[in-house]
């Protein structure tokens, strides 16, 4: 029982991570994409606006790592769970969900 608490905690932890790496990416190109269109400006504070694009778009970076991180970890520990306890996990459905989250956070 406790495996399949466990497992259904970590799969959730790990579709959690999973979409928040996605909108992290989805800001960064929307960054970048803005950027682009700074630099192709003649606005007077051009050179201001590009620099404070160019720090969020650090700041999101850095985000993005350190999410990264936390979904690799959460990935092996959902893999070595259903792996380790799939006998003694009697709900079939946890373990076709936290699969089919691991194949989304591939």
């Amino acid at each position: 029982m406790a495996e399949a608490k466990q497992l259904q905690i970590q799969s959730g932890a790990l579709k959690r991570c999973t979409k928040e790496l996605r909108m992290y990416m989805q800001e960064k190109s929307n960054y970048l994409e803005e950027m682009k269109e700074m630099e192709q400006s003649d606005a007077a504070d051009k050179n201001h606006q590009i620099k404070k694009q160019r720090e969020a778009i650090n700041e999101t970076e850095a985000v993005i790592q350190d999410v990264r991180n936390r979904l690799v970890g959460t990935f092996d520990s959902v893999k070595e769970l259903i792996q380790n306890s799939e006998q003694e996990i009697d709900d079939d459905e946890l373990v076709q969900t936290a699969r089919s989250y691991l194949n989304d956070a591939e």
